[in-house]
């Protein structure tokens, strides 16, 4: 899966795709919202949010499980890639710098599995959770 961000060359809004081939549209930021990028974004970022209301327990990221190498138990993404000025490709390597996060509160994890590429998924990681009353 290829994700990328292009910014329309006439109106200057940013796109969101995925999918190395079908190219479907994820989000679209009109550039008043997103003065920063102006021409180009300095990092990227890949992930999920799980939200619900004040008091109320975090719901489940993914499958519900923390990740634990199996893909069918946690959310992941696979075969990310970055696109460099000229619409330049990029398949992260294991000597990229990264910065890797989860919630902090124990309900969620994250597995990077960038030193373990397997074939046809390149780049990948699992992240996820149970959710629960996690001390928020």
């Amino acid at each position: 899966m290829l994700e990328s961000c292009n910014k329309d060359p006439v109106s200057e809004n940013w796109w969101l795709q995925i999918g190395a081939k079908s190219n479907i549209t994820v989000g679209y930021w009109p550039k008043e919202i997103v003065p920063g990028l102006l021409n180009r974004a300095e990092d990227a970022g890949w992930g999920g949010i799980a939200m619900t209301k004040e008091n109320e327990d975090i719901p489940p990221m993914g499958g519900g499980q923390f990740p634990d190498g199996f893909y069918d138990h946690a959310a992941y993404f696979k075969e990310v890639r970055y696109m460099l000025k000229g619409l330049e490709q990029v398949i992260p390597t294991y000597c990229d710098s990264f910065t890797e996060h989860a919630d902090g509160t124990g309900c969620y994890a994250l597995q990077n599995d960038k030193d373990t590429w397997l074939e046809g998924w390149r780049y990948r990681f699992l992240f996820g959770g149970p959710g629960g009353n996690c001390g928020t």
